[in-house]
């Protein structure tokens, strides 16, 4: 298939490689020097876990044009630079799937966006990939899973067209496709989750393991992801996934104790620390939309707001 990955950072990167080696015919979309980088030296990855280092030649492109024809394109941008991003997707005439791939608190606007502003019907997906890393150079450090990642996808209307798709897309490749009913609300429960991580690292400047050395805030933050996941569910959404809301709101030991051994192994630092230190603009705008949840929602959230307050008083 002939796809466009429209994103060239940690996980357009690895969606990129993963999509190469299953044979499809894949450009990525890259800025500024990172375009350079890619068209010299190649799509470089560091498989962190799997202790291996990857270089793909792939084509690169800098724009998404009116005209541009692919059979599927996958967007992969942080949730800031998404606005730039909907325009030329609503502007294309001959792509019909898009998904969108990342942190996502208004996937209903952005939808009725697209079909308002579209000249022809175009199909989306929203998507979240459970991929962590940073840039280093020229190089990504990914970490994913021994064999592959996974990727949830789902459309707003719960029309599962898109599935066949999908399916062919990835039925060569090592990563699990996961198929979700209701993705928004999925979506909503991530950002829950990841705030109170995220605010936790701002008020020690990033390091992962002072913040979570005393056990006193690791369950602060394990208090406020449970405040998180009931305003989810106070405005008619259900908390997902059921795991991981079960497992902090009634095993918040076995949580505190997860939160420890993650903030003292690289793996705290790739999945979670190293891009709340980098995409800062991107968390304080999932910080401001889920305020609109909270201003919604009778549910009192003390501990929410005071690491939310303490992580702008340090920032």
């Amino acid at each position: 298939m002939k796809i466009l990955v429209y994103g060239a950072g940690v996980i357009g990167s690895y969606l990129s490689h993963i999509l190469l080696c299953a044979g499809h015919d894949v450009t990525i979309l890259a800025r500024g020097n990172r375009t350079n980088e890619i068209e010299k030296n190649g799509l470089q990855i560091r498989h962190f876990l799997q202790r291996k280092t990857t270089c793909d030649k792939i084509k690169v492109t800098r724009e998404f044009l009116p005209e541009d024809a692919y059979d599927i394109v996958f967007v992969v941008m942080q949730y800031t630079q998404m606005k730039e991003v909907l325009a030329n997707i609503a502007d294309n005439e001959k792509c019909d799937l898009f998904v969108l791939v990342g942190n996502n608190p208004t996937a209903i606007q952005m939808q009725e966006y697209i079909k308002q502003k579209s000249k022809n019907k175009k199909d989306l997906v929203f998507a979240f990939q459970s991929v962590g890393g940073r840039r280093e150079g020229e190089k990504v450090i990914s970490i994913h899973a021994q064999r592959a990642s996974s990727l949830t996808v789902g459309t707003l209307d719960g029309s599962d067209g898109y599935k066949d798709t999908l399916n062919k897309v990835f039925e060569k490749t090592q990563l699990t496709l996961e198929h979700h009913e209701d993705i928004n609300a999925m979506l909503v429960s991530h950002i829950a989750f990841i705030l109170p991580l995220v605010f936790a690292c701002y008020i020690y400047n990033g390091n992962l393991r002072l913040a979570f050395k005393k056990a006193d805030t690791r369950y602060k933050v394990i208090k406020a992801i449970n405040e998180g996941f009931s305003v989810v569910e106070s405005n008619g959404l259900t908390a997902t996934p059921i795991s991981q809301v079960e497992l902090v709101r009634f095993k918040p030991k076995r949580t505190s104790l997860l939160l420890k051994i993650v903030a003292y192994t690289p793996l705290g630092r790739l999945a979670i620390s190293d891009h709340a230190m980098t995409a800062k603009d991107e968390m304080h705008a999932l910080a401001a939309e889920f305020q609109k949840q909270r201003n919604q929602s009778s549910v009192k959230t003390p501990n929410w707001i005071d690491l939310e307050q303490r992580s702008v008083s340090a920032d």
